[in-house]
């Protein structure tokens, strides 16, 4: 191959792409390493995708090379985003023709919903798949035959979103992502997802109940990995989700029962630490989530207690609390 390569690129040049090499068999990387010492000095280029984890499979991938750059892509931010949304929403047919630019985000939300609008978190690929799922619904004769999953949103338990559509391709991608990972940097990742959008290693530390060594060093982990992205914060060490799916596929591969254990833990952490209103949306998840369970309270409390030896079903100033959020 490598010789054919040299062959054609001595006549022309010639580009040649090979996407998500971070599934790539070592045979293959290796090839691509050493290509440009059998090839020689003709004008060739390769152009390589990949996800962070081909770096944490070779480390020193690029390091050295002759004529070799890696270039790392961020998400996209809001208006790019919406610029390629609406121009893909004419490319499938959805709008007859491109909106103007001022009011594209508002434009593109009331088509694709405002919950998979920031859900689509910068990334072209699931823009991609979401606008292919709402062409399908735009279109097709039984719109309930598109690929898509309803899946347990780990946002606010007062919102509207409590299930969310995603689009089977997308959905695959990011749980293979997921499987491979260690179980537990899994559950580190799952225990984020559970306490919401920012994530302070202290309460990972404690609701985990695991070394904060450990808890520190899977976090690091999980952010050069590019599930977390660590942010400033003048009092504690946090990380919130580089994209919301991740978070909300993490959440609901958990069982209910796991969940409403974790909420409510959550919920005694919280308790006198932080705004009130934040303990009562855990104590409402966790009464949630046993309810469709089919589990009583009692029995979850029970479960709680058993496991967990700081937390117990008569813990001071939780019953008052669980009686008032519930009624709301």
């Amino acid at each position: 191959m490598a010789r054919l390569m040299a062959e054609v690129a001595s006549r022309r040049p010639l580009v040649v792409t090979l996407e998500n090499l971070q599934w790539a068999e070592d045979t293959l990387l290796d090839f691509v390493e050493q290509l440009d010492d059998h090839v020689g000095p003709v004008p060739l280029l390769i152009v390589v995708t990949a996800r962070p984890e081909l770096l944490h499979r070779r480390p020193a991938w690029g390091g050295g090379k002759h004529n070799a750059t890696i270039i790392t892509l961020d998400p996209l931010p809001d208006g790019p985003i919406d610029e390629l949304l609406a121009a893909m929403m004419v490319r499938y047919g959805i709008w007859p023709k491109q909106r103007p630019a001022g009011a594209l985000r508002d434009q593109v939300a009331y088509e694709l919903g405002h919950a998979v609008r920031t859900r689509i978190g910068g990334n072209p690929l699931f823009a991609l798949q979401y606008v292919r799922l709402r062409q399908h619904h735009h279109h097709a004769v039984n719109p309930w035959l598109a690929a898509t999953l309803h899946i347990d949103s780990a946002g606010p338990v007062d919102s509207d979103d409590e299930l969310v559509p995603v689009p089977q391709a997308v959905h695959n991608i990011i749980a293979a992502q997921l499987d491979t990972l260690s179980s537990k940097q899994k559950a580190i990742l799952q225990d984020a997802a559970v306490l919401g959008d920012t994530v302070h290693e202290d309460l990972i530390t404690l609701l985990s109940g695991r070394d904060p060594d450990e808890v520190a060093r899977c976090l690091r982990y999980l952010d050069r990995r590019g599930f977390l992205t660590r942010v400033h914060d003048s009092e504690h060490t946090a990380y919130v989700f580089q994209h919301l799916l991740v978070r909300d596929i993490a959440y609901s591969q958990m069982s209910r029962v796991a969940r409403a254990e974790k909420h409510y833990r959550c919920a005694v952490l919280l308790e006198g630490r932080v705004d009130s209103a934040l303990s009562a949306h855990h104590l409402r998840r966790a009464n949630m989530l046993a309810a469709a369970a089919g589990i009583s309270m009692s029995d979850l409390l029970r479960r709680i207690g058993g496991t967990n030896a700081g937390i117990t079903p008569d813990g001071p100033g939780i019953t008052s609390e669980w009686a008032t959020s519930s009624r709301g």
